[in-house]
């Protein structure tokens, strides 16, 4: 699991979402891939009001969107690919997180930094928080996250969205000591 509710989980700080983000480097893209993802979640008593491919930069994904009491809707979103890249790196580091209802599996908090720093269409200012607390609650260092950076292949990316950010007079403390680390020119 990445995204906003890994960070609800890694941090216990309150999240509203729309979506729930999954990495499964061996889902099947495909019409069958796709109906057996929607048979699972009716089996398990939810709603599925669509399901599709999405196509994206950087790969299709998953979506099957699910209905709640009253009706709401949340999303469920499966990645094969990270950016365009391959997700196997991420599954080199997760943490099992035990919840009511079982067992799930949640990116590392340095990969979870790591993937805030990558995405493609730049830094949010919900992301700087998100940074700072995973940082904070986690003790993730610096270091760490700039080896996730490199083994994830997101060095250039990450790199580019820092100097964005500088630019803007945005960067944390523990981002301008990532930015160092990196040798990220301002």
């Amino acid at each position: 699991m990445i995204g906003g509710v890994a960070f609800h989980i890694l941090t216990s700080e309150r999240v509203d979402t729309k979506d729930i983000d999954l990495v499964a480097p061996s889902f099947k893209l495909s019409v069958d891939g796709l109906r057996d993802l929607a048979n699972y979640l009716q089996s398990n008593g939810l709603f599925v009001a669509s399901s599709r491919l999405l196509d994206q930069p950087g790969g299709a994904i998953a979506q099957v969107i699910v209905g709640l009491e009253p009706p709401y809707l949340l999303g469920v979103e499966v990645f094969t690919k990270i950016y365009g890249k391959s997700a196997y790196p991420l599954f080199k580091d997760v943490q099992t997180k035990r919840l009511s209802f079982g067992e799930i599996n949640v990116v590392s908090p340095a990969s979870y930094i790591a993937l805030i720093l990558s995405e493609p269409s730049g830094i949010r200012g919900e992301d700087i928080h998100r940074i700072e607390v995973v940082a904070e609650t986690c003790s993730v260092s610096p270091w760490s996250v700039a080896e996730k950076l490199s083994e994830l292949n997101l060095l250039g990316i990450a790199s580019t969205n820092l100097v964005d950010q500088a630019s803007r007079g945005g960067l944390t403390p523990f981002l301008e000591k990532l930015s160092e680390i990196l040798g990220v020119k301002k």
